[in-house]
């Protein structure tokens, strides 16, 4: 009946009143790891109003309600609290830097002349892999860098296109020789079909969407208050 206590609800169904810890936008943990919770939290209801929140499903069998016990002001986190973090984070700053330095003067060294990528990867203790037929839902060699494989252009003839291309542990001097195209399987065509009529729909929905706000921008309305009711 009174939307901002949360004790007499709480007594009335014998259950305890606990206090989650401070935590942002951003979440937290406990029930603050849970989007919903994030979201009624800094709604205005709760946060602005002082109000207990709607019933937030956490689960099938859990539900909570929230009510703002403090609200503290962005600040700054003390440099001592965050110290570590920063030179982790510089840290592997610093690294990614010297990986991709290394990966560029190897390309470098392998455009000159100066060897076959293989063999000037294993003189500087690097690994190197020869992949064929990569798809691109392949997670091999990486995930990361299969995408980014799939961005280069298409090499013409037998010219290779070289790159430094960012991989999820650093970076990767790649030599692609070949695209091959894909094909559609006979068992393929209806899902192909399929995909056409999900993109034309899409593209007749967004040019309708497009001509509605044109109306809206450039037609001029005349209301009539006698003649409504």
């Amino acid at each position: 009946d009174d939307p901002t206590p949360l004790d007499s609800a709480a007594s009335v169904m014998e259950l305890q009143v606990q206090v989650a810890g401070a935590f942002t936008r951003a979440g937290g943990e406990g029930i603050a790891a849970t989007a919903e919770v994030v979201a009624a939290a800094f709604s205005d209801l709760v946060l602005l109003q002082g109000s207990v929140s709607d019933p937030i499903n956490l689960d099938e069998d859990r539900l909570v309600m929230i009510k703002l016990k403090e609200h503290l002001p962005v600040a700054l986190k003390p440099l001592a609290d965050v110290r570590d973090e920063i030179l982790a984070i510089l840290r592997d700053n610093l690294a990614r830097d010297n990986a991709k330095a290394r990966a560029n003067d190897l390309l470098k060294a392998a455009q000159s002349g100066a060897g076959e990528l293989a063999a000037l990867a294993s003189e500087a203790g690097l690994e190197y892999a020869h992949h064929e037929l990569v798809k691109r839902s392949a997670s091999a060699p990486d995930a990361l860098l299969v995408t980014e494989i799939f961005r280069l252009p298409q090499p013409a003839g037998d010219a290779r296109v070289e790159a430094v291309l960012p991989a999820t542990n650093g970076f990767a001097v790649v030599q692609l020789e070949s695209v091959v195209q894909g094909s559609i399987e006979n068992d393929a065509l209806m899902t192909r079909q399929q995909y056409e009529r999900v993109i034309a729909n899409g593209n007749a929905s967004q040019e309708n969407s497009a001509l509605m706000a044109q109306l809206r921008t450039n037609a001029k309305v005349e209301v009539y208050e006698d003649r409504i009711k």
